[in-house]
């Protein structure tokens, strides 16, 4: 999802500061639904892992359909939003009219993606149980290919603004969750069928998951809320720092991947040798993971450094955007190197 919204942002970088802001804001709101899944599909990450170690593919089935559930109902609370209070959503960011009507014509094409985006982001993330990671790199690599060429065709050449935008977005996410069903229905170890749709797991089992759907999905709405707010309060300030605090989060959204990466390897990894009651296994890969989450925390401090040179290039903004994002842009070099160990830990 970030990939996607930082290659949106990056191509409308020379429309200027309001249509970037407003960019920035409906960008912050789809991102902040997608983490509620990426805590409920951790602790179906965790639980699923050592149950993969254990060879009991039932209760995976099981735990893929519970995410699934959670995404078409947590997909349709979010699109219920979008479509009786879109204006109402802006207002909580923004006190500009301009930015706030531009974001309400973004959302009456975009909401339409909410769904397919939960729910693809859901089948991803259950996939990383089984030791299957290449599902979220294929979506984001074809999302962010067709997203370039709408994109291009619909808010260049055919001059649609704000609503080419959308739509290249809501194409995105179409394709995206046409790719993850079919992997889902193709995948030769999982082997899910419709009929395989199933609740009602053990009840132990189902309560180590709510365990850990509610810790991790704590740490997660923490950091977005904390994200939300500084842009709540930044477009509040002045429409160039919410330009501004936009192409910050582009040089640190990828970086920023980098290291997020490493706690997944980490809880995949461990998960199943807890499975496999392999104890003395997993201790040792912990120890080396805490390791490779600070040195990947370390490189993605110095790819914002790196990034932040770069992007100006991008964007047609104001010196005093310019000039403010650099120096956010320093805080966020030591945020991704917590941020990355603590993921680890997680």
């Amino acid at each position: 999802e970030q990939a996607i919204l930082m290659v949106q942002n990056i191509m409308i970088g020379r429309m200027g500061d309001l249509i970037i802001s407003m960019a920035s804001i409906c960008g912050n709101y789809l991102w902040f639904g997608t983490t509620i899944i990426n805590g409920i599909a951790g602790g179906g990450i965790l639980v699923g892992s050592q149950e993969y170690g254990k060879g009991n593919m039932k209760a995976i089935k099981q735990l893929f359909s519970i995410c699934f559930l959670s995404a078409v109902l947590v997909g349709t609370a979010y699109f219920s939003l979008m479509v009786f209070i879109p204006e109402q959503i802006m207002k909580l960011y923004t006190e500009n009219m301009d930015i706030v009507r531009m974001g309400t014509e973004y959302f009456k094409i975009s909401k339409y993606s909410i769904i397919c985006s939960m729910l693809s982001l859901a089948i991803s993330l259950s996939f990383r149980s089984i030791m299957k990671a290449r599902l979220g790199f294929i979506n984001s690599f074809i999302t962010c290919v067709t997203n370039i060429f709408f994109i291009r065709v619909f808010v260049f050449q055919l001059e649609m603004g704000v609503q080419g935008l959308a739509y290249a977005y809501l194409t995105g996410k179409m394709i995206e969750l046409l790719i993850s069903l079919i992997y889902l229905f193709t995948d030769r170890d999982l082997h899910f069928r419709v009929k395989d749709f199933d609740i009602n797991l053990d009840k132990d089992l189902l309560k180590l998951l709510f365990s850990k759907i509610l810790s991790i999905t704590a740490i997660e709405l923490l950091h977005s809320i904390s994200v939300t707010v500084q842009t709540m309060i930044t477009g509040r300030i002045s429409d160039f720092y919410l330009a501004a605090n936009s192409i910050v989060h582009v040089s640190y959204g990828i970086p920023s991947v980098f290291a997020g990466g490493c706690g997944v390897a980490a809880n995949t990894m461990i998960g199943k040798c807890l499975g496999n009651r392999e104890y003395d296994k997993a201790k040792l890969y912990s120890r080396r993971f805490i390791v490779i989450s600070l040195l990947m925390g370390l490189f993605a401090s110095a790819m914002v450094h790196v990034m932040m040179l770069v992007l100006p290039g991008f964007y047609n903004v104001s010196a005093d955007t310019l000039m403010l994002a650099k120096r956010m842009s320093i805080s966020a070099s030591f945020v991704v190197v917590f941020l990355s160990v603590g993921q680890t830990f997680s």
